[in-house]
Parts: C-alpha cells; sequence; structure tokens
C-alpha cells in the first residue's frame, strides 16, 4: 500500500521509525490508509492469487484454482525471499514536473531557436550516431538547471550506465530534482545500487510493476511469474529523458553499453530524437502519470532499513571506477546548433543528410499506465491503435524500421491493401543471423512468405553491415550489429519515432511511448537512415522465385559482398544450430506474447 504525501514533503524531512506492530520505515509525518485497501493492479495484503497464468494456457475463470502445486510454489517463493520485499506501508510523495526556468543560457538559446520558427511548431535533431546519442545524454544532465526526469525500460550496470548515472549525480549535487523510473525486469538483483543512489536527497528512484519479492533467486523468480504472469507479463517499454521541462531526447535506446558502441561483441543500431519546443510539455506530463501511478514502487518500499550513512560515497566511488571515457562531449550551443556534435570520421559520405534540426507540428503518443493493470479497462486508444488508423492514408511510400517485426494476420492485410492502392511498402528488420530475439524471429519469419506475395520489400539487416559511405547508419566495429531502431516514414513527410516495435507485445503487453512530427526534413533524414540499411552490402533482400515445376516459388536472399552479388537459399550469415532452433520454435503458438 502506498501512502502519497503532499508535494511539499522532501526526502530531508523524512524519519524512520517503527509501529506498534514491528512494522518499519513509516514515516513519521505521513498519514497510514487502511493497510488492507486494493488499490488498481494491486492485490490485498496477505491474498493469494487467484488466477495464474501458464505460458500458452491461462486459467481465467475468476476462482481459486484447486491444485496443490500453486501452494507448493507459493512456499518456495516465500523460503526464497530473503528480506526483500514490498512492505505493507512505505513512504510516495506525489511530485509533478517543475516550470521551465528562464534566464539559463539553455533557454535562452531554446527561446532563440523557437521564435525563428512558427507557434506550435518543435524543434527535433535525429541522434542516428550512438556516440552522438551518449553525448547528448550528458551534455543535457550538466546543463540542467533544475529538473532531470529519466524513464527507461532497462539502465544498466556498466560503463555507459555508471556514466550516465555519475552525471545525474553530480546534477543532484547541484540542487537539480532527479527522478530515475525503471522497468522491474531490470532491476532485480540491484536494490542495493538504488537504495544508495536513491539516498541522495535530490534524487529518487522508482520501480514500475516489480517483482515484489526482490530476491534475484531464480526459484522465486520463476514462482512469481507463474503465479502473477498476467501482471509481471506486462512491462513499461517506455524511454524518455526529460530536462528542465524543457529539452528531451526521446526514441528506441536504453541506458547501456550495447546502445553507444561500447561493446566488443555486439551493438546495436538505433534511433532517438532530441526535441525542444510544445511537444516537451505533454512528454513531462506523461512522465508524472507513470511516476504518480499505482504501479510505479519507490524502491524504499521493499526495504526497512535506511542504507548505510556512507552509501552515496561507496556507490559514487564504484561508479567513477567503472564509468565509460568519453572521448568527447558536446556543450549546450553545440547540441542546439546544426553542426556535428562529435568529430565525424573521412569516410561518412559527404553528400548525404547533414545534421541539423528539424522543425514541425508534433503530436505525443503514448500508452497510459493502466494497460501494465491485465484487468483494468482500456483507457483511451493505444498507441498501435493510433498508428493503424494513420497508415492506410499512406499514398505513394510506408517506411517501416523495426527490429522485431510480427505484423500478424491483420496487419499483412493491412500492408498488402496499401501496395494494392499503388504505394510501396518498405520494412527493415532483423535477419535470423543479427536479432538477438530469435523466438520473435519466428514470428516474423511465419508471414514473411505472404508479405512478399503482396509486394511489401523486405530487408534484413546483416550482422555485420558495411561502414563505408555511410553517414547515419555506422558506429564501432564489433564482432556483431543488430538493429534496435523503431520509426515509421509516411510519404516523406510523417515520421513517428520511439520505444514501439511491430509486434503484438508492443500492441498488447508493453506500454511505449513516441513523437508523431509533420516535418519533410526529418522524414528525408530517416528515410536516408533506412536507405543505408537497407543498401545491398548491409542488409539481405527475401525474393520469392518463379514457380518450380511442383508449382512452388522457392525463397531466396540477395545481398552484395566487395561489390560482389551473393545469393542463398537459406537464411544467410546464420548458423546450422539457429535455423534448426527457429524452426522447431514456430511450432509454439505464442504468437501472442512475442
Amino acid at each position: 500500500m502506498s501512502i502519497h504525501a503532499p508535494d511539499a514533503v522532501s526526502k530531508r524531512d523524512l524519519c524512520f521509525r517503527r509501529n506498534e506492530t514491528g512494522d518499519a520505515g513509516i514515516p513519521a509525518r505521513s498519514v497510514i490508509a487502511d493497510k488492507n485497501a486494493r488499490a488498481p493492479g494491486k492485490r490485498p495484503n496477505g491474498g493469494v492469487a487467484t488466477k495464474l497464468t501458464f505460458i500458452w494456457k491461462r486459467h481465467d475463470s475468476g476462482h481459486p484454482p484447486h491444485a496443490v502445486l500453486p501452494c507448493i510454489l507459493a512456499a518456495l517463493a516465500l523460503l526464497a525471499a530473503g528480506c526483500s520485499s514490498v512492505r505493507d506501508h512505505y513512504y510516495k510523495p506525489v511530485s509533478r514536473a517543475l516550470p521551465a526556468p528562464a534566464g539559463t543560457p539553455g533557454a535562452l538559446r531554446i527561446q532563440e531557436k523557437a521564435a525563428a520558427h512558427p507557434d506550435g511548431e518543435s524543434g527535433f535533431r535525429l541522434l542516428a550516431l550512438s556516440a552522438d546519442a551518449l553525448a547528448a545524454r550528458i551534455t543535457l544532465a550538466d546543463a540542467a538547471a533544475r529538473s532531470i526526469d529519466v524513464q527507461y525500460f532497462s539502465f544498466h550496470d556498466d560503463a555507459t550506465g555508471n556514466l550516465v548515472a555519475s552525471r545525474l549525480l553530480a546534477a543532484a549535487d547541484r540542487g537539480v530534482r532527479v527522478r530515475v523510473l525503471i522497468d522491474g525486469t531490470g532491476t532485480i538483483g540491484r536494490d542495493g545500487d538504488l537504495l544508495a543512489l536513491d539516498a541522495h536527497p535530490n534524487l529518487e528512484v522508482r520501480i514500475f510493476n516489480p517483482f515484489k519479492n526482490r530476491s534475484s533467486n531464480t526459484v522465486s523468480l520463476a514462482t512469481q511469474f507463474f503465479i502473477d504472469g498476467r501482471r509481471l507479463n506486462r512491462r513499461m517499454h517506455n524511454k524518455s529523458f526529460i530536462v528542465d521541462n524543457q529539452i528531451a531526447i526521446i526514441g528506441g535506446r536504453n541506458i547501456g553499453d550495447e546502445y553507444f558502441d561500447a561493446r566488443q561483441d555486439m551493438n546495436y543500431r538505433d534511433l532517438d530524437v532530441i526535441t525542444i519546443g510544445p511537444v516537451v510539455a505533454p512528454m513531462s506530463e506523461t512522465f508524472d502519470t507513470f511516476w504518480n501511478s499505482d504501479y510505479a514502487y519507490p524502491i524504499t518500499a521493499f526495504h526497512s532499513r535506511p542504507p548505510r550513512p556512507d552509501a552515496i560515497a561507496r556507490r559514487r566511488a564504484a561508479i567513477e571506477a567503472g564509468s565509460f571515457a568519453l572521448s568527447s562531449a558536446a556543450d549546450i550551443d553545440t547540441l542546439l546548433g546544426d553542426g556535428p556534435l562529435t568529430p565525424r570520421p573521412l569516410r561518412a559520405n559527404p553528400t548525404a543528410v547533414q545534421p541539423r534540426w528539424h522543425w514541425g507540428s508534433a503530436r505525443l503518443i503514448a500508452d497510459d499506465p493502466l494497460k501494465a493493470n491485465p484487468d483494468s479497462p482500456k483507457k483511451g486508444p493505444r498507441l498501435g491503435e493510433i498508428l493503424d488508423e494513420m497508415l492506410p492514408g499512406t499514398t505513394d511510400e510506408l517506411i517501416i524500421i523495426s527490429p522485431y517485426f510480427v505484423p500478424q494476420k491483420q496487419g499483412v492485410a493491412l500492408l498488402a491493401g496499401i501496395e494494392q492502392r499503388g504505394a510501396q511498402v518498405k520494412v527493415l528488420t532483423n535477419s535470423l543471423a543479427s536479432t538477438d530475439n530469435l523466438i520473435v524471429h519466428t514470428g516474423y519469419a511465419r508471414y514473411r512468405r505472404r508479405l512478399l506475395e503482396a509486394g511489401v520489400e523486405l530487408y534484413e539487416l546483416r550482422p555485420i553491415p558495411a561502414a563505408k559511405n555511410k553517414t547515419l547508419f555506422r558506429g564501432k566495429r564489433s564482432r556483431g550489429i543488430s538493429l534496435h531502431a523503431k520509426a515509421i516514414v509516411i510519404d516523406r513527410r510523417m515520421t513517428f519515432i520511439g520505444s514501439m516495435n511491430i509486434d503484438p507485445r508492443a500492441a498488447l503487453l508493453n506500454t511505449e511511448i513516441g513523437v508523431l512530427v509533420d516535418s519533410p526534413s526529418l522524414a528525408t533524414a530517416v528515410a536516408q537512415f533506412f536507405k543505408e540499411a537497407s543498401e545491398p552490402d548491409s542488409s539481405f533482400r527475401p525474393h520469392l522465385l518463379p514457380p518450380n515445376d511442383k508449382g512452388q516459388r522457392p525463397l531466396c536472399w540477395t545481398g552484395e559482398s566487395d561489390g560482389r552479388e551473393i545469393k542463398t537459399y537459406v537464411e544467410p550469415r546464420a548458423s546450422l544450430w539457429r535455423r534448426i532452433s527457429a524452426k522447431v520454435l514456430r511450432i509454439f503458438p505464442i504468437e501472442g506474447l512475442l
């Protein structure tokens, strides 16, 4: 049960004490609510879940299942719990976005840029290069004057994660209010580190839709998912970084080495945008909605003891020791200008789209946090439904960039209809060799032939795409590259960039966020990213060959290597074991979970 307190109560005002029954961690200034009251998405304290989730079959009668196994599993979960599970009472103050500061260098520069464009338009700068994406986040954190709101599906404890965390702590040291909201799946086993950050009086950490038992024990996690899987299967996939309620980064990247070209084995190719203007305010409102929802738990809700007095110092030392060494960082003037954020290599294509700000009317589209509750009625149209309504209006060209692409039957029909009306449909996704999610790729492969028959152009990213003559689709070489960008371009005018993949999980289970922008120049830049990624030296293109003597149309893939055309009749560059595994996984009816 959460206890909401007024905004005026700060973390500095809290003192923890024990109540009459021995429960720890009740703030002395809070008002205790009925501990047996049930909030949306929460089960009564001490109760047993009455609905079970299975991987492929669900018991939905609403009555307690008469079986011994759930009781055994519940007992195992309690044994594996350790000392970290959600408390009956915890402090959860309601807080809102702070007003944007005036008179700071960043605020003045933003006002200057906005004044040169019509009222109501927002500005966007594409972050296609991983080095730029990391530098932009560091620059914004260093320039923050009043507030930073960070919301991510995952925030890793690695070199780049430590670098970002160190800058958030530095901002908090300056008096900036920092709020960090992370999805529950990426925080298991990390409570000690998060508690240390949360101990800073200006920094607060909350976990969205968490495993209530914080033990990293495999038995505990599996048991919780078995009992409460309908809830735990729904995740907060949002990704945003908002500074001073006036400038933000939104897109596909989480915080972690693979998103910023800092790993040796595998890195992602992704897309974000920096945005300024009117569209930032609804981003802050969306963050507030998630932050104050019943599904966001303070990290202190799972721990009765406050952290050690030296927790922040110890964590700060660990962060600094393991932090990524940023080779170059931009200042706020560079970030808001039209030049490159980081040095460009000589091999970059000088004729391609160059870095610049793009302006146009924009709309934020975001799911409601109630989507995390499987029993909650739907509140308004979901992000995927809004996009589905827009796509049929394509008249010339539709570009889809999605690392996980599972269109299902209705999606195939929608894209086929667009093709039949004379527009081109082009899709960039991962190949079997480059995907980091083999199960989801089997969902795509199930519809690949139907898409090709409908005339859709498919491009599957190679595990090691070419870097020569690439301006937007390039980065540090590693042993593997995987696509992670999520974008849609309609008629080289409307562009969607956000966190949403084109698959059932994004449409039905995860909460998602993105911006829809009416800007031909931004659309051209994203189309350039697509073009570079889909060229024969970077992607394989599947085709259907003419019918053979059995009337079948074999599938083949074409590409290019060192200027020579290559052609293969099996999934290219994928190992035999990977191809066999993919075929076996297609047997299982799990499409709705992909």
